[in-house]
């Protein structure tokens, strides 16, 4: 049974709006059986997400407590995952086979929109950023695999 173990690496720690991110993805085949042979990898895709989780929204109508000003998590009504902004899937590579022991590497690169917030995480809302990336290969179905990004901003919103 052979194994794919993928990895990334940023050029850079956190990104501002307007910046260019460019993420190196590494693919390592470590076989396990006595017979290595090479993983022919299918194809990797990448896209950038930006969600807003907003956690606080407002209490539920038919909550009981409402009266009583005095009410639980469960009372109420959430909204998750309001999507912010969203890039096209684009394919990264194709066609690749990985020897044994061996790493292939490939760079998934996107500019990140001037008007976005910076990354966000408080009690009552949270603004996330991250980048999907999408692989199949002959030893397992689709996977998917979630790499977060930190957005800042500076003090003048540039």
């Amino acid at each position: 049974m052979q194994d794919l173990k993928v990895n990334w690496k940023f050029d850079h720690e956190f990104y501002f709006p307007g910046s260019e991110v460019n993420c190196k993805l590494i693919f390592k085949s470590t076989p396990t059986v006595k017979q290595p042979k090479s993983i022919p990898l299918f194809y990797v895709s990448g896209k950038t997400k930006g969600l807003i989780d907003s956690r606080l929204v407002k209490l539920k109508q038919n909550s009981k407590r409402s009266e009583k000003k005095q009410f639980g998590v469960g009372d109420l009504e959430t909204k998750s995952g309001e999507v912010l902004f969203e890039t096209e899937s684009q394919i990264v590579c194709t066609d690749i086979s990985i020897q044994p022991f061996k790493k292939y590497s490939c760079n998934y690169k996107i500019t990140l929109p001037n008007w976005i917030p910076p990354t966000f995480h408080g009690t009552s809302i949270t603004i996330l950023y991250y980048i999907l990336i999408n692989y199949q290969s002959s030893i397992n179905n689709i996977s998917s695999i979630k790499i977060p990004l930190r957005i800042f901003c500076t003090s003048s919103g540039k």
